[in-house]
């Protein structure tokens, strides 16, 4: 029997975000004035990366999670131990003499696509030997969260990364691993992905990238002229289904098992593996391994206010990932995590909405109004209300 249903690793910081008036516009280039003052309401003081909002998340829901992450012995280390040690979720932090505790301005008025000032503090000192693989050992599941935050694990053609996560194999849990965007221009926008991933991805079970951030890393030169057709547009609304087709099958390639590309406003795409290779990770029940299996599928989100996209996808991969540790169907799964991602839109922060995971299954029924998208007519829609690919079973 093991201790843990997850022990959730990685990137963790102080997300400051502060309430903008409804009424300040849409148009980014008028609101961000040099000179201007903008009147503003109360901040949110959250804890923000994948730690926070995939760990706190998946806590509330009522899994059994540990939370590895390195925070500095400053002020803003304090206000983070202090947001945990309320759900009982600090025991796992290391906290660092002399370093400096990673922080975020969250800048996200109503209309206008996040823009986020990242300093990364002690996560760029985080290496393999910070885990407590003994933890890991007693955990069914072991997800990481954004290297791309993370100086070693990207330095170096991602040694570090690929050595982590064959250490936590080797332990017996169930991998699972989480991207973020990177600064184009900063050192780990400029890094060799293609080689880092090549390294890691074997050892990787569980891979939930966003569609730019996986473009942006496997196929840079595409990455760039998508962008340029998007003429400012978001990429997610405009880059063909073909390429997220494409990229779901190189993920498989590498060594995944199981691909989740968040898309935004279109949806979550799902690509996975053969019987065979689901088999080994020891995942799914005999119940649900053929359901699983060799599956391609999408689902639109549902309609929802955005007050804020912050943490809305490490909340849909919370969902997911309870979902799979639940044994749910893909269907179900991928209903459930868009379901979590419409519900932490609709708030400032990533986890305030998030409730027990058997009380997601019966409040999803209130959400039954999806955004249209539209697929190839390959695609078919079934009586639940997710697309199948040509791919599909």
């Amino acid at each position: 029997m093991k201790k843990y249903d997850v022990v959730i690793a990685g990137h963790i910081c102080l997300d400051i975000t502060p309430s903008f008036p409804t009424d300040l516009g849409a148009d980014a280039a008028k609101v961000f004035v040099p000179g201007r003052l903008i009147e503003v309401g109360a901040p949110t003081m959250s804890t923000g990366g994948a730690v926070s909002n995939t760990g706190i998340s998946m806590l509330k829901m009522g899994l059994k999670t540990s939370l590895m992450a390195k925070i500095g012995n400053d002020e803003f280390g304090g206000i983070i131990k202090q947001i945990c040690a309320k759900i009982n979720a600090s025991d796992g932090l290391i906290e660092v003499q002399g370093e400096l505790s990673s922080y975020t301005c969250v800048i996200a008025p109503m209309g206008i696509d996040r823009i986020f000032f990242h300093f990364p503090g002690c996560n760029d000192t985080f290496v393999a030997d910070d885990i407590n693989y003994e933890m890991v050992s007693d955990a069914k599941m072991f997800h990481f969260g954004y290297p791309a935050l993370m100086k070693k694990f990207y330095s170096d053609n991602g040694e570090e990364l690929a050595t982590m996560f064959k250490r936590a194999k080797e332990c017996g849990a169930i991998t699972s691993l989480d991207q973020s965007y990177p600064d184009e221009t900063s050192p780990a926008g400029q890094a060799d992905w293609q080689t880092i991933l090549s390294k890691a991805l074997p050892y990787v079970d569980i891979f939930l990238p966003s569609i730019e951030e996986i473009l942006l890393m496997l196929n840079r030169e595409l990455f760039t002229k998508r962008k340029e057709e998007a003429g400012g547009e978001d990429l997610t609304l405009t880059i063909p289904i073909e390429d997220v087709q494409s990229l779901g099958q190189k993920l498989l390639d590498l060594g995944v098992k199981v691909a989740l590309i968040k898309c935004g406003a279109r949806g979550l795409y799902l690509k996975t593996a053969s019987k065979e290779a689901l088999a080994t990770i020891n995942c799914f029940s005999d119940e649900v391994l053929d359901t699983w299996a060799n599956r391609e599928l999408w689902v639109a989100p549902y309609k929802v206010k955005v007050v804020s996209a912050t943490g809305s996808g490490d909340s849909a991969i919370a969902a997911f990932l309870a979902a799979i540790l639940n044994n749910k169907n893909p269907e179900d799964a991928l209903s459930l995590a868009a379901y979590a991602g419409a519900k932490a839109v609709g708030v400032a922060d990533a986890v305030s909405v998030v409730i027990p995971f058997s009380e997601m299954e019966n409040d999803i029924a209130n959400y039954n109004e999806k955004l249209k998208i539209t697929l190839p007519l390959e695609w078919t829609e079934n009586n639940n209300k997710i697309w199948l690919g040509p791919d599909d079973k």
